[in-house]
């Protein structure tokens, strides 16, 4: 399990070198992030839960349906008596269908459970790029507003000859105070 007093001094950390600006934007990356993985572990059971109850539901409804059709064809064979061979016939597929109902309803839930979690990988697979790619997108957009803070800062410098280095220490600054008080 995740220690939070790590993460929590890491996260200080990187907020008060301005690593990590500390805005809403940020607010919201850390809320949604923690919100997905708190889903992702509180409700792993319940989901689990449901599809078994799904699964149980499909195969007890399944194996109803071949009771009703078995007795269906017992009662058309028992009250059709015509003709002997005819007879014979239906018995014989009523043993080849009942050798196949009970295959599938043997081989049916392990094919659904490999579907499932087949797709369930494969959802797992594409949300983990989609999270390495927000990770690349979130980089290149505070080296741009590095770049650009660093350009005006230069600006600033060099042109107008103002020191701003001291004027943002101490807002900074009078923002802590404000923050402990």
């Amino acid at each position: 399990m995740v220690n939070f007093s790590v993460l929590f001094f890491l996260l200080l950390i990187l907020v008060n070198t301005k690593f990590i600006l500390l805005n809403e934007e940020t607010l919201i990356l850390i809320c949604f992030i923690t919100f997905c993985w708190l889903g992702s572990i509180k409700l792993n059971n319940a989901i689990n839960n449901y599809f078994k109850l799904q699964q149980s539901s499909i195969k007890f409804k399944i194996q109803n349906s071949f009771v009703q059709n078995l007795n269906d064809l017992n009662n058309l064979i028992t009250h059709n008596n015509k003709n002997r061979i005819w007879n014979l016939k239906f018995l014989e597929l009523k043993n080849h269908f009942l050798e196949f109902s009970k295959d599938f309803v043997q081989l049916f839930p392990s094919f659904c459970q490999a579907n499932f979690q087949n797709n369930i990988f494969k959802k797992l697979i594409f949300t983990k790029r989609l999270e390495q790619q927000m990770i690349k997108l979130i980089s290149l957009v505070l080296i741009e507003k590095l770049h650009k803070i660093i350009v005006i800062q230069k600006f600033l410098e060099t042109t107008l000859q103002f020191k701003p280095i001291f004027t943002i220490k101490k807002i900074a600054l009078r923002e802590y105070f404000k923050k402990i008080y």
